[in-house]
């Protein structure tokens, strides 16, 4: 599988996940807010694909 393919693989189980979780009744909501996308390969190691931008939020 290409590597974009498995990015965009994981990004669509991972909001499929956070929409499943908010219209579940039964589930505690246990998932959401920003995803964060990283790919491990051999030739590049690991690199971030998707981050959220930390400047300028409060943390705590």
């Amino acid at each position: 599988m290409p590597i974009q393919d498995a990015i965009d693989l994981a990004r669509f189980l991972v909001e499929t996940t956070i929409g499943f979780v908010r219209f579940a009744v039964f589930l505690p909501k246990s998932v959401g807010g920003a995803v964060q996308i990283a790919a491990i390969t051999k030739h590049e190691g690991f690199r971030w694909v998707q981050r959220p931008d930390l400047r300028g939020m409060e943390l705590g």
